[in-house]
């Protein structure tokens, strides 16, 4: 029996680094994971790991997960991913607020591509903290 049995998390930027690691610890815990970052086919990412291999890895351990692919700077994305936290394990209990992205060679990137990268980690982490708080306030 676990400390986070029967606990709901939401792990953001999941398929990789930190965020998997911490989605497997909460699962180890107990807890049923969502595992959410826009990586879900490896051919597609010049890093390694994807959402599925980290719900696999968490399965594997006896956890449960599943994954579900989200681009925080997208609206409908944001949307679809306290819809389906809610829809596949109830109300969210914890939100591990993982994400966060990197534009490279900042000071020569179009100013296009800068406010796209702001626009993600601000507007996106506030509307979806937003969008869970009511759900996390039962807590």
């Amino acid at each position: 029996m676990g400390v986070l049995d029967g606990r709901v998390a939401v792990v953001t930027a999941a398929s990789r680094g930190i965020g998997a690691a911490v989605a497997e610890r909460l699962a180890a815990e107990g807890a049923r994971v969502v595992v959410a970052a826009r990586t879900v086919d490896a051919a597609h990412s010049k890093l390694e790991g994807t959402i599925g291999e980290t719900v696999a890895r968490v399965e594997a351990a006896g956890g449960t997960a599943f994954a579900q692919p989200t681009d925080l700077s997208r609206e409908h994305d944001r949307q679809a991913l306290v819809q389906a936290a809610e829809r596949r394990h109830g109300p969210v209990d914890i939100l591990v607020d993982n994400f966060g992205g990197t534009v490279y060679g900042m000071c020569h990137a179009a100013l296009e591509r800068f406010t796209t990268g702001l626009a993600a980690e601000l507007t996106g982490r506030i509307a979806y903290s937003q969008d869970l708080l009511d759900e996390l306030r039962h807590v």
